[in-house]
C-alpha cells in the first residue's frame, strides 16, 4: 500500500493531545464496552458513543483534513493511519496492489470543481 496525504492530525504528539484535551491512555482505552452494555447487566453504563468515536467524528468534520496518526490500542509501541478517502485533497492518493487478483486500486483526492463564469 502508499498513501500520499497533505493533511494529517498527528495524535500520536503529546502536544496534539493537549489540544485535544486527550491523553494516549483515553485514545487507547477498550471502548468496545459502550456497545456490549445495558440495563440487563450489572455493569450498565457508559453506552451508546464511545468517546474516540466522537473524536473521529470531529476530526473528519475539520475543513481540509485527510486523516489522522494515532497510537494502536493493539500494540502500544506502533502507530495507526487513519484516512478519511472521502476528502483526499487533489494531488493525495491511496494505492493499494491486491496480491490475490494482482490489480491495483487507487483512490485519489477530489479535483477542484471549475469555477463556472458569467457569460454576457
Amino acid at each position: 500500500m502508499q498513501v500520499t496525504l497533505q493533511a494529517v492530525a498527528d495524535l500520536t504528539d503529546v502536544a496534539a493531545q493537549q489540544q485535544l484535551a486527550t491523553t494516549a491512555q483515553e485514545l487507547t482505552g477498550d471502548w468496545s464496552g459502550y456497545l456490549m452494555r445495558n440495563a440487563f447487566l450489572s455493569v450498565s453504563q457508559p453506552t451508546g458513543t464511545a468517546p474516540t468515536q466522537a473524536l473521529g467524528a470531529a476530526l473528519h468534520a475539520i475543513p481540509n483534513l485527510e486523516g489522522f496518526r494515532t497510537i494502536s490500542a493493539k500494540v502500544p509501541t506502533h502507530m495507526n493511519l487513519v484516512v478519511f478517502p472521502d476528502k483526499l485533497l487533489p494531488g493525495s492518493t491511496i494505492t493499494f496492489r491486491d496480491p490475490a487478483s494482482k490489480k491495483t486500486h487507487i483512490i485519489r483526492g477530489k479535483t477542484p470543481r471549475s469555477r463556472k463564469r458569467n457569460r454576457r
